[in-house]
């Protein structure tokens, strides 16, 4: 069900920016950080931001690829229905994501895009 709604939501940025192609890389964990409004504007994303970037560089450590997702995220949180689907608490917002997985080969984590971490 996850991947369908994730689905959903990156058909809703391939509308937006016209181009078709997998936002997933095919990696088969998503992780979604979802934030409650800040008392400061900009500091859930900062937040969720630094929780990402986290567990990327611990999965990197690990041997794990990862890529951190920005647009998707962002057009499920514009979407309550589908956020309420994923499972987000009443409340929160998705602010950020990322997704884990194996690349098949060096050379497909290189050309994927410079967010693809690798050691």
């Amino acid at each position: 069900m996850i991947k369908e709604i994730f689905d959903k939501a990156q058909d809703m940025v391939f509308d937006a920016i016209g181009i078709r192609k997998s936002l997933d890389y095919g990696a088969k964990t998503l992780i979604i950080v979802s934030s409650k409004p800040a008392h400061r504007v900009g500091m859930d994303y900062a937040n969720g931001g630094i929780i990402i970037e986290n567990m990327v560089l611990a999965a990197t450590d690990m041997g794990i690829d990862s890529c951190i997702m920005g647009a998707p995220v962002a057009a499920l949180a514009e979407n309550k229905e589908l956020f309420g689907k994923v499972g987000v608490p009443d409340g929160f917002t998705p602010v950020l994501g990322a997704v884990f997985g194996y690349a098949e080969t060096e050379e497909t984590a290189k050309e994927h895009s410079i967010s693809v971490n690798r050691v």
